[in-house]
């Protein structure tokens, strides 16, 4: 019996710990995308700036930004979050995110793809990896 309990312990822990990380990798992948966003939005201002509201959106995210590049209205983002998991410590998650300006009539008048902005086959204006 009490072999059966641990067994059923030890199931519910791994899910649970299963659930936490998916539900961090979510949750980075997001933070990812909406710094990506506010960061193409900025780029008018400098990739100084553009940049700046990245991080803050990540922080505010407790994220931290690991990367910002700027190449004219497309914002290329990589952001770092860490998950708990008991027994193993910290575990950090890495999550990119591309944004810019789509069709013809962008910013700066770049047409999609020209900016190095490719269209997943899934449709999404950002790409994460």
């Amino acid at each position: 019996m009490i072999a059966l309990l641990a067994l059923v312990w030890l199931v519910a822990v791994v899910a649970m710990t299963a659930g936490g990380v998916r539900a961090a990798r979510h949750r980075a992948h997001a933070t990812a995308d909406a710094a990506a966003l506010a960061a193409a939005s900025h780029a008018t201002a400098g990739p100084t700036r553009a940049c700046q509201v990245a991080a803050a959106i990540t922080r505010a995210a407790r994220g931290r930004l690991a990367g910002c590049v700027l190449r004219g209205p497309v914002a290329d983002i990589e952001v770092v979050m860490t998950a708990r998991v008991p027994g193993l410590g910290p575990f950090p998650l890495a999550a990119r995110a591309r944004a810019g300006p789509v069709g013809g009539n962008g910013a700066g008048g770049a047409r999609f793809g020209e900016m190095g902005v490719t269209q997943p086959s899934y449709g999404r204006c950002t790409r994460c990896q």
